[in-house]
């Protein structure tokens, strides 16, 4: 998220739109304006919403959540066990790249075993 694309969809943007609308965010939280969702919604002129990024995280006091709406935040990798487990994946990620030359799970680059990249 960046000050051009904070509550880039706003209560202005989101009135724009088709009554009866989906709205979805898995890409930043922020990007929509969280309040003016939930008038949105309470309204009927959003037809649903589905999130899994928040402005605040977890997103326990978020006004998109009401006694009507249910969810579960992204937890995959929030708990201190989970966040543990991800450490030494990377770690070793890093030391298979270090020392054998092998690239797994890279973002933007394909996964190769250490023979095919020095072959």
């Amino acid at each position: 998220m960046t000050a051009q694309t904070k509550n880039i969809l706003s209560a202005e943007n989101i009135a724009k739109t088709k009554k009866g609308v989906r709205i979805i965010n898995c890409a930043r939280g922020g990007l929509v304006d969280e309040a003016a969702l939930r008038a949105a919604l309470d309204s009927g002129h959003v037809g649903g919403a589905a999130f899994d990024v928040f402005v605040e995280e977890p997103a326990t006091a978020n006004p998109y959540w009401s006694p009507q709406r249910s969810g579960d935040a992204a937890s995959g990798a929030s708990t201190n066990e989970a966040q543990e487990n991800v450490a030494l994946q990377v770690a070793e990620q890093m030391s298979d790249y270090l020392v054998r030359g092998a690239i797994s799970n890279a973002v933007n680059f394909p996964s190769i075993t250490a023979e095919r990249r020095q072959g």
